[in-house]
């Protein structure tokens, strides 16, 4: 068993089912930790160009509880599941240039 695998076996029950419940996938991570043993390059890597967004390309949410807003949130919810969506982290720390009292920002993403 690799030091990673005792490591998961390690974790405390509570966390072992609130990774199940997010749907860890522990073989996946052992193999990544596999390759990354090996020295095998990531291949999560961008090898293209990464651009600002687009004027237009970021809107903001409408108001929570409005008929719109809980069908772009059942959008979201649907795209998660399907595995077709990307996160990108702006800030990092404690955010503290993002003037927003929550310090967290979402946006409605469109083609």
């Amino acid at each position: 068993m690799s030091g990673l695998a005792e490591q998961l076996e390690k974790l405390p029950p509570e966390v072992k089912g609130r990774l199940q419940n997010y749907g860890f996938d522990r073989t996946r991570l052992l193999r990544l930790g596999a390759n990354l043993a090996r020295g095998e390059v990531d291949r999560g890597l961008v090898t293209g160009s990464v651009e600002p967004p687009a004027a237009g390309d970021v809107v903001e949410l409408p108001e929570p509880g409005t008929p719109r807003y809980r069908e772009l949130e059942a959008l979201g919810e649907d795209a998660l599941r399907r595995g077709e969506v990307a996160l990108i982290v702006l800030a990092g720390g404690m955010a503290t240039r993002i003037s927003h009292p929550t310090r967290v920002r979402r946006f409605a993403m469109r083609d």
